[in-house]
């Protein structure tokens, strides 16, 4: 009996902790994920990019280099975003989780990069730091050497203003990266005086994700209907409809309250579309609203003016057809609110990358959607003419931007914020790294002959340069505003 005893109390023990090696680790994320870039990706086919291959081959080679400096989880971490951002390609990211143990620290405010400057958003009692006071600089390094030597490398599409809004922040965030200087002493001023302060670096708070998001990224908008003093506001911030998230209810309630309210909001005086903290999803969801507010018969011109230009070659694979087959399995088993149309494209698709794999083709062409001259529902009253603005801002990429295209097209005029921008790389899927730390992602389509072209951001037509979080401020500006002739 003591020696069972002996054997349940060594059992019950906790295992004791034992470090990573993360040079190995790096060397065997990094290869699985060009293993799955080159297996997966349209780019090593695509004639039009013949410089894909070899850019991939030197993302690889440049992890495989910092492998052997590599000792910490910052310097993991670092080193497999700096392979990605090499791209400056929105749809290729990796993200980590919370296995992955680094303790960010920050000197106790939050700057964000605004018109050219980093400006104090946020500052903590005794850090010296003032809201709205601007950095000029740390350690002899202005603000753009500082966003260019701390943040940029390990971003991409640092040339996008919509970037160094979003990441700007990040010069005064440390997440333990081997290969940066974190600033010491910065130069501040404002409108009456300058002064220096040393920076005094300390664990970041539980709050701190919160922080950024309230003062330095921007706000998601909600997905809703509502009338303001101007008229009509429709907020979808975002489109991605994931199983278990709130969008998934969200968005078919939306669709389903601007069908109710279709020709009220077709004939209100003025319609905001605002795209706030919209990150993409699927498309679908903006060409549904389109349909309502505009007319199926003004989309399916579109389409084919389109489809005289744009082309969409899907890489094809036998991965890729399975996540088609997941993402349009819910659609075809009338559980996702998918529009008719979304079920159309499920069927050819699935139907066409699985016979372009059975006859061993590396690309599949996606067919042209329907003719303007398709029969499309009656319409009992005309489509939307009055004043119609997309509302936008720097978060605004992928499906979001499809979604501004389309709208645009159709006559909305975009306002607030430059966007974010894509490239011809398309539609991605997620990828779990081996170390269990994160996951990365594996764009499968490429555009041809997109009008906006790649990584090409929409820009206002009129620019807010107020705070984009404040709903009061936005509508009392909108309203100001007159369509332009």
């Amino acid at each position: 009996m003591l020696r069972l005893l002996a054997l349940v109390a060594v059992l019950a023990m906790p295992a004791v902790a034992t470090e990573r090696d993360w040079r190995q680790t790096l060397e065997t994320d990094s290869r699985a994920w060009h293993a799955e870039q080159a297996a997966n990706h349209p780019g090593p086919h695509n004639q039009l990019d013949p410089g894909f291959p070899a850019r991939l081959d030197a993302a690889l080679a440049g992890a495989l280099q910092r492998a052997g400096s590599v000792r910490t989880p910052g310097g993991y971490m670092f080193a497999m975003r700096e392979m990605v951002a090499r791209f400056n390609d929105g749809h290729m990211y990796i993200g980590f989780n919370d296995t992955l143990d680094v303790q960010g620290q920050w000197p106790g405010f939050i700057a964000a990069y605004r018109d050219g400057a980093l400006v104090v958003r946020h500052a903590e009692a005794g850090t010296g730091m003032a809201i709205g006071d601007r950095i000029l600089g740390c350690d002899g390094r202005n603000p753009e050497a500082l966003l260019a030597e701390l943040v940029a490398p390990w971003r991409g599409g640092w040339d996008l203003v919509a970037e160094r809004e979003r990441h700007g922040w990040r010069v005064f965030h440390d997440y333990g990266n081997p290969w940066v200087k974190r600033p010491a002493r910065c130069r501040v001023g404002n409108a009456s005086a300058e002064r220096d302060i040393t920076l005094e670096w300390r664990p970041e708070p539980d709050k701190f994700t919160d922080l950024v998001a309230r003062t330095a990224t921007g706000r998601r908008a909600p997905i809703a209907l509502r009338d303001f003093a101007g008229g009509s506001w429709i907020s979808a911030g975002s489109f991605s409809a994931a199983e278990g998230t709130a969008a998934e209810i969200a968005l078919p309630v939306l669709v389903d309250a601007v069908r109710a309210r279709q020709q009220s909001l077709r004939e209100a005086p003025l319609l905001v579309l605002d795209v706030r903290g919209n990150t993409g999803g699927s498309s679908d969801w903006g060409a549904q609203l389109a349909r309502l507010l505009w007319s199926p018969a003004a989309i399916a011109r579109i389409a084919a003016d389109r489809d005289k230009a744009i082309h969409v070659d899907w890489r094809a694979t036998p991965a890729n057809l399975a996540a088609i087959d997941a993402f349009c399995g819910p659609a075809l088993a009338g559980n996702s609110g998918a529009s008719p149309e979304a079920l159309d494209w499920c069927r050819a698709s699935t139907s066409g990358l699985a016979g372009a794999i059975a006859r061993g083709d590396p690309l599949w062409r996606e067919p042209d959607g329907p003719s303007a001259a398709a029969t499309v529902a009656p319409q009992t009253f005309a489509p939307r003419t009055k004043p119609t603005y997309v509302l936008t801002d720097s978060a605004c990429g992928s499906a979001c931007l499809d979604t501004v295209d389309l709208w645009t097209a159709l006559g909305a005029v975009p306002v607030g914020r430059t966007t974010s921008a894509d490239s011809d790389y398309m539609e991605v899927r997620d990828i779990d790294l081996p170390s269990g730390l994160g996951s990365f992602s594996v764009p499968i389509k490429v555009y041809r002959g997109r009008p906006r072209g790649s990584n090409v951001p929409v820009e206002p037509a009129h620019r807010f340069d107020g705070d984009m979080g404040d709903d009061a401020a936005l509508e009392r500006w909108i309203m100001s505003l007159r369509q332009p002739a």
